[in-house]
């Protein structure tokens, strides 16, 4: 088995679609948008050049300064399942992300079976999920408003300050490069935010203001591996499992 670890790392989108029981064309549609932005990208365990077990390494930036990578879409081909390929797939990619100076890798357990099976690859930590603005992919939601709120359309540019002063650079880049639309940058009262496809009920990130006014779709838990340095207060939840 040959590791690899960044944007030439084998990856296979069949893969990812048998393990995640969706077509392939929906697979296609949920990582491209993400590994084209920039700043994720993929890792993988491969066997002749083909990937059999596999991640996405999104960097986040927790407390505003604190690097942690979150693992996504983490799959292993059914034929290769059984053989310790996701132990292995994980000690490597925090070997990598350790030497990078990463704080912690952390990731969402679809399920409380996951959940231990990762506990068990090193994952030592429990956190809620979320727990500051979240950008998503344009097809998840994150914040539902518990009551429509009246909104104003506004422009692009209106967003850029009060956006920055409440999320890390480099998600504010993700979070404008998102606006299209199925997407609408608006203000609420004296707040921001950007709501899913024109729906007042539904956001894809607030300002801080906003936040006692909504509740986040999931109820997710992160797991964390410590790498090196303090942990951070919070995790950002880049995307709903």
């Amino acid at each position: 088995m040959t590791f690899a670890f960044g944007e030439n790392a084998p990856f296979s989108l069949s893969l990812y679609a048998e393990a995640f029981g969706i077509e392939r064309a929906e697979a296609e549609a949920d990582l491209s948008s993400l590994l084209s932005r920039g700043g994720a990208f993929p890792f993988s365990l491969s066997e002749d050049g083909c990937a059999v077990s596999q991640g996405i390494f999104i960097p986040l930036w927790a407390d505003g300064i604190i690097p942690v990578a979150y693992l996504y879409a983490l799959a292993t081909a059914p034929a290769s399942r059984g053989q310790g390929l996701l132990r292995t797939l994980i000690r490597e990619t925090a070997g990598e992300a350790r030497r990078s100076a990463y704080a912690a890798l952390c990731l969402l357990p679809a399920d409380e079976a996951l959940a231990d099976a990762y506990r068990r690859m090193g994952f030592t930590e429990e956190r809620p999920a979320g727990g500051a603005p979240t950008i998503v992919s344009e097809a998840d939601l994150s914040l539902c408003f518990d009551a429509p709120p009246p909104f104003v359309p506004c422009t692009p540019e209106e967003l850029r300050i009060p956006l920055g002063n409440a999320l890390p650079r480099g998600i504010l880049s993700y979070a404008l490069s998102s606006l299209g639309e199925r997407m609408m940058p608006c203000r609420i009262g004296e707040e921001y935010a950007i709501l899913y496809q024109n729906d007042p009920r539904y956001a894809l990130t607030v300002t801080e203001g906003l936040l006692p006014s909504v509740r986040r779709v999931s109820d997710h838990r992160s797991l964390l591996m410590p790498l090196a340095g303090a942990l951070p207060k919070a995790i950002p939840e880049p995307l709903p499992r």
